[in-house]
């Protein structure tokens, strides 16, 4: 068990409160390494995967995922800067290209999902689907760009300026100091504003495009598809994903 407060408190009374409800909580198991997880997921995958769910509804939810890897990992604050490049703000990548020049989405979106032992890179589209290979195709195509190029040094100066200004927002935010200070302790391992400041503003642009290279490649790409589609649009759509 990990407690941990943060905010306007007290800490002497609260330390006082702390032992007297919870001193005596015991269930005589000792604690699971940091590790414990790690390589307990088989993740051994050659070719893409495709999972297509019907639904009735009116548009289509399609994520592209790639798998990467966990928090404990040392690409971890890399793949952050690479979800960011694609999706932190109106001006970013897939913002730009997909709503704001082509009206294609209603919402775009990409992330680095992490846990203790696994992790993906997901791109998630919310579109028609009369538009859905429009869309796919301009994605993969912004994808394979990136991992080709890379981004370019306003992008990467821009994005880690971005970075830090929500660093220093989370010191107004008690819940995020409890999620930096307390959670590492059950699963991973703690990191000060300060480390993670110095250590974004070390990831080079080289660094960016090595990691992105490693993990944004066809064998480890798996689409998800839910909501109306026919059996010659998910024809068509394993097709381009084949030829990624």
């Amino acid at each position: 068990m990990i407690l941990a407060m943060a905010g306007p408190i007290e800490h002497e009374y609260h330390h006082q409160l702390a032992e007297k409800y919870f001193s005596d909580f015991s269930d005589g198991v000792a604690p699971i390494s940091k590790n414990h997880f790690l390589g307990s997921i088989p993740d051994e995958q050659s070719q893409p995967q495709f999972l297509f769910q019907k639904d009735s509804d009116s548009q289509i939810e399609l994520q592209i995922c790639f798998r990467s890897c966990s928090y404990n990992h040392e690409d971890f604050l890399t793949l952050g800067l690479i979800s960011r490049i694609f999706d932190d703000g109106f001006t970013s990548r897939l913002q730009r290209v997909l709503r704001e020049e082509r009206g294609l989405v209603y919402s775009v979106e990409c992330r680095a999902t992490s846990m203790s032992d696994i992790g993906t890179m997901d791109f998630d589209v919310t579109v028609r689907p009369e538009k859905l290979i429009e869309v796919s195709k301009v994605l993969l195509q912004e994808i394979k760009k990136f991992v080709s190029q890379g981004p370019s040094d306003e992008e990467v100066a821009h994005i880690k300026k971005r970075y830090m200004f929500d660093l220093d927002s989370e010191l107004d935010d008690p819940f995020k100091q409890v999620i930096r200070y307390a959670f590492p302790h059950l699963y991973s391992e703690e990191m000060s504003l300060e480390e993670e400041r110095n250590q974004i503003m070390a990831i080079s642009k080289e660094r960016i495009i090595e990691v992105s290279r490693r993990i944004l490649v066809a064998d480890q790409l798996n689409l998800i598809l839910v909501g109306p589609f026919t059996p010659e649009l998910q024809k068509e759509l394993e097709n381009l994903i084949q030829n990624y």
